[in-house]
């Protein structure tokens, strides 16, 4: 593999090197008006957007979403990670595992998980392709890069990846600077939180050359206990725009290293101040906390993209990509059986010794690369052809360590005691259109999907054996928007969603236990009013599952507790949105989300622990987990100073932004002791900005977070089981930081 990535590596630059030395000046193609669908070819500056472009959905399309602009992004970026800037946008929710955004964090729209959101990095897919989360924390400060960013709610349009289920989060960082810029970023706050940034742009050169670049510091020591983050990023692109065509490498790396605090705290300590923040990671260790019990991991992107336009009217995009990570995260294990690691029990003194301390390691070295390819055409100023696809191949090597044991029978130090080795391929194309006749816009998406995924994993008899499951989906979607007038429209769309288990639900499965794929008819309809000084959006979808894959509690025939399939659940809501400009200097803005998210028949299983079978529970129409029936966002924007005179001007804005959201169950039983309570909160922030002619941009801004300093928690687990004849429930929440602090400066040169 390292001589496969030495080789690109060379390539690349020799590609560059040639477009850079022989290439012709820049001289852009003119501008075409922006339209309803698509989007028209747009200058040379910006060509490299195809790929953004690809998996997005115009200004009316048929679909529901939300646009993010750069100044959205910076006005509100302390380096934490991408969810807690989305966190007031319609349907959303997030958590933190050390309860501050930075570290470990996670985002749910409409209800849905992190594994069915589908997120991409400038039209390349971002979600780990076997547990199909994505790891936010392993691309610290991502937003300090960001240029722009849409949230399609729903099944959303065709893109590289896993289909999405709740939404897609689409990332652009690749629009060129045209001249030269240096940003540094510093903050600081609460929780021993800082940050430092660098960020650099050199523009554009009379040959159309350009590099960016920006590396990043983040250390927290986290709201919870032990919770640290000590994070490092890195971004560097180098490209060249041409007459018709445009060239660009970019490369992201980021490390973490975060102490774990995945357990949650018991729910008898959240009415504890000192007990709130407790921790128990590290905790099995004699004496004191283990001091390494983190997760240590490293990855880097590198992305080459390659754009030309044929003509006016025709552009076409390709994009060569290659992931690497690597990491680990350690456990100080108690008391734990030689058994369980393959390793033979001792004999000392006549005695036989068959458990002991240790400590182990849990390793992911993995490889993901492939090529994606777009072209759009545009046969009519009223009509957009699209066609793309791509192939993807992910190998990841899984294998455990014992690093130490207080006593090692015989065994050499970092003992490999697993090792498997899983290979994902992912090939799909698509065809999208759109036409408008008249007042009407008509679209269209046809996608097929193909997924081989080869595991190791049980057979009918239970050994443990390579395995292969080949998957074809196809996943139509269309639309038509209706104009009432030029800022006004009605909308509907019809999709539908098919996609893969993920890697645990394969390998602690056999043939005949092993989950089917999940698939989803996604209805939206809507209407949307944009003027100068009021937005409207209001929007109904029903998200219809079948075999929607559920925690369910049942052991299957290899002993494990994985997702089952469910016939029939949904999910019926209504969105609404306001934004209001009511004076020249403030605006307010509101957005809620009214939902029912149900299984209707649903079978839960719980361990006995008197009998070791387990019990059956029969629930109709139950609520799904972490899905609240209501989520409101409300807040206003004040422009409380601007001044203009001679060579420099300034101001104060002020910006403040709440959310409630109801009541979430931790499991689908809909048991109300088993629950996060509603709760609410309230961020404040405030940015002053400075300019004069010659001198630096200065940008100081400051942030109360939790500014009424509620105590609530967004996340959590439980585990129900039978002993003595009591039905208990072991449980962990995940309760998020009281007021705080964040406090930015940013130069501008």
């Amino acid at each position: 593999m390292q001589y496969t990535v030495n080789l690109v590596f060379t390539v690349v630059f020799l590609v560059l090197n040639f477009s850079i030395l022989y290439g012709s000046t820049m001289d852009s193609i003119p501008p075409h008006a922006d339209r309803s669908g698509m989007g028209m070819l747009e200058s040379s500056i910006e060509i490299d957007e195809i790929q953004v472009r690809a998996s997005r959905i115009g200004e009316a399309g048929p679909m529901t979403y939300t646009n993010l602009s750069a100044e959205d992004i910076q006005n509100r970026n302390y380096g934490q990670d991408v969810p807690f800037l989305l966190n007031h946008l319609p349907s959303v929710t997030v958590t933190s595992d050390a309860g501050t955004g930075i570290g470990y964090t996670g985002i749910r729209i409409r209800g849905v998980d992190p594994t069915r959101i589908n997120v991409s990095l400038n039209g390349v897919p971002l979600n780990d392709s076997e547990s199909q989360g994505v790891f936010w924390v392993n691309m610290p400060d991502l937003l300090s890069s960001v240029d722009d960013i849409q949230i399609q709610r729903g099944v959303g349009t065709s893109a590289m990846g896993a289909n999405a289920f709740g939404g897609v989060i689409n990332i652009n960082t690749n629009r060129v600077a045209p001249e030269f810029k240096l940003i540094t970023d510093f903050s600081a706050g609460s929780f021993n939180t800082r940050r430092a940034s660098v960020n650099f742009s050199s523009g554009l050169s009379e040959k159309g050359i350009f590099a960016e670049g920006r590396i990043s510091r983040i250390k927290s020591d986290g709201f919870v206990d032990r919770a640290t983050a000590d994070l490092t990023s890195a971004f560097f692109a180098i490209g060249r725009v041409g007459e018709r065509s445009s060239l660009r490498l970019n490369l992201l790396h980021g490390e973490e290293v975060t102490y774990q605090a995945w357990n949650g705290i018991p729910k008898s300590f959240l009415d504890d101040k000192d007990l709130r923040t407790f921790n128990s990671a590290g905790m099995n260790r004699p004496g004191s906390p283990h001091p390494n019990e983190v997760d240590d991991y490293q990855q880097t992107h590198l992305h080459l993209y390659y754009n030309f336009q044929h003509s006016p009217n025709w552009e076409s995009g390709i994009t060569l990509h290659y992931t690497h990570g690597k990491g680990f995260f350690e456990q100080y294990r108690s008391n734990d059986r030689y058994s369980s690691y393959g390793i033979e029990a001792v004999e000392i003194g006549g005695e036989t010794i068959t458990r002991t301390d240790l400590i182990r390691r849990r390793w992911l070295d993995n490889d993901f690369y492939g090529l994606i390819f777009n072209t759009v055409y545009q046969p009519t100023f009223n009509s957009t052809l699209q066609l793309g696809g791509g192939w993807n191949h992910y190998s990841g090597a899984h294998f455990g360590e014992v690093i130490w044991a207080r006593i090692a029978p015989g065994i050499e130090n970092d003992f490999r005691y697993y090792d498997n080795v899983a290979d994902k391929y992912d090939f799909n194309i698509f065809a999208k259109g759109d036409y408008r006749w008249n007042d009407f816009l008509f679209w269209g998406d046809l996608q097929y999907r193909m997924v081989d995924y080869q595991y190791i994993g049980f057979n009918r008899d239970l050994e443990f054996v390579d395995q292969d499951d080949r998957m074809n989906f196809f996943n139509p979607k269309a639309g038509l928007s209706y104009f009432l007038s030029s800022n006004s429209n009605i909308y509907a769309s019809v999709a539908v969603s098919n996609r893969e288990p993920n890697r645990r639900d394969y390998t602690e499965s056999s043939p005949e236990s092993r989950p089917k794929p999940e698939q989803m008819v996604n209805i939206e309809t809507g209407f949307r009013h944009r003027a100068e000084k009021i937005a409207l959006e209001l929007n109904f979808y029903y998200m219809s599952y079948r075999d929607q894959l559920v925690p369910t509690g049942r052991i299957n025939d290899v002993g494990a507790v994985v997702r089952e399939n469910v016939e029939n659940s949904y999910r019926l809501g209504i969105e609404a949105g306001v934004r209001w400009q009511l004076f020249e200097w403030g605006s307010v803005f509101a957005n809620t989300t009214l939902s029912r998210n149900k299984i209707e028949d649903y079978l839960f299983f719980i361990d006995n622990w008197d009998t070791g079978g387990q019990e059956e529970w029969i629930f109709k129409n139950t609520t799904m987990a972490l899905s609240p029936s209501l989520i409101a966002n409300y807040g206003m924007a004040i422009n409380a100073v601007h001044w203009t005179g001679g060579n420099h001007s300034g101001g104060l804005d002020i910006d403040l932004r709440g959310q409630y959201v109801s009541r979430q169950y931790l499991d689908n039983t809909e048991r109300k002791f088993n629950s996060l309570d509603p709760y609410n909160f309230l961020d404040l922030n405030f940015s002053l900005f400075l300019n004069r002619q010659n001198w630096p941009g200065l940008s100081l801004n400051f942030a109360i977070r939790n500014l009424t300093d509620n105590w609530y928690e967004t996340n959590g687990w439980s585990y129900s089981y039978q002993f003595e004849n009591e039905m208990l429930t072991d449980q962990g929440y995940f309760p998020q930081a009281g007021r705080n602090f964040l406090v930015g400066l940013r130069v501008v040169w």
